[in-house]
């Protein structure tokens, strides 16, 4: 399932691939890829908090995002490549959602404040700003 949203300066795509539910937590996590681009190339940014993006499964918010590794990984202040974003990730939920079939799954792609989310640099004909 993929879900793309064009909002503030970015691009943001997700591709949800599986879902699992841990009962000793009581909680589901929800598997994909997350990629963030800008729209244009004159907008650079050089962090971005991966927790501004969640998702909504079935009126079910997401609580948290996760970087997909067997390495603890920072979220808040997460580097760009290149001006891009290309992560594996999971966001939790509280409960069972794998009660639903994840094909069947409708799901929304939320973002907030770009102020509060991104750290950004700036280029126009005269430079970084």
């Amino acid at each position: 399932m993929q879900k793309t949203v064009f909002v503030d300066n970015f691009v943001i795509y997700t591709n949800i691939n599986k879902m699992k539910y841990l009962k000793e937590q009581a909680s589901t996590f929800v598997y994909g890829n997350l990629n963030i681009k800008a729209k244009s190339s004159g907008f650079k940014f050089d962090t971005f908090d991966l927790n501004c993006v969640q998702i909504k499964v079935n009126e079910n918010n997401s609580n948290m995002l996760y970087i997909d590794s067997i390495a603890s990984v920072l979220t808040q202040a997460f580097e760009t490549k290149e001006n891009i974003i290309d992560v594996d990730v999971y966001w939790s939920f509280n409960g069972d959602l794998e009660k639903e079939n994840i094909n069947n799954l409708s799901f929304d792609l939320s973002y907030f404040d770009e102020k509060k989310c991104v750290n950004t640099s700036y280029e126009d004909m005269f430079g970084k700003r």
